[in-house]
């Protein structure tokens, strides 16, 4: 499996759940306001329905977020794949907490070896993504 996309999918992966929820935030907050479509007759002008700028709003962001959660879950897949097929548990243990349970090093550090170094951690990942000599 190659290093360097694995490397890009951790990185990008709590960005990317971020924007998720951003946008489910976005879709939640969206408010369906009943109201009469408007004419002015012999004006040609048409005020428009807010329900119906508010649907097509909704159906908008459902469509924004039907691609991240696609992407979402083959990055995921990677991911998961790559953390059954590493051959260093510790490197796997220590980048999945890090980078998709959104540990700091310093916990991630207390989690794996039982003291607070967050160098120890994000070195010994960064090394060997071959990142960091």
């Amino acid at each position: 499996m190659d290093k360097k996309q694995i490397f890009e999918d951790l990185e990008s992966y709590r960005k990317d759940m971020a924007e998720l929820d951003a946008l489910r935030q976005m879709r939640d907050q969206i408010t369906l306001v009943k109201s009469p479509v408007l004419f002015k007759e012999g004006s040609g002008k048409h005020v428009s329905d807010p329900t119906v700028k508010a649907v097509n709003k909704i159906m908008a962001i459902e469509e924004q977020i039907e691609r991240k959660e696609c992407k979402l879950i083959k990055k995921t897949e990677r991911i998961a794949r790559w953390t059954a097929e590493c051959d260093d548990g510790f490197i796997a243990k220590m980048a999945g907490l890090h980078y998709l349970q959104g540990y700091s090093w310093n916990k991630v550090c207390m989690k794996v070896y039982g003291y607070a170094n967050p160098h120890t951690c994000r070195k010994a990942v960064m090394r060997y993504f071959g990142k960091e000599k």
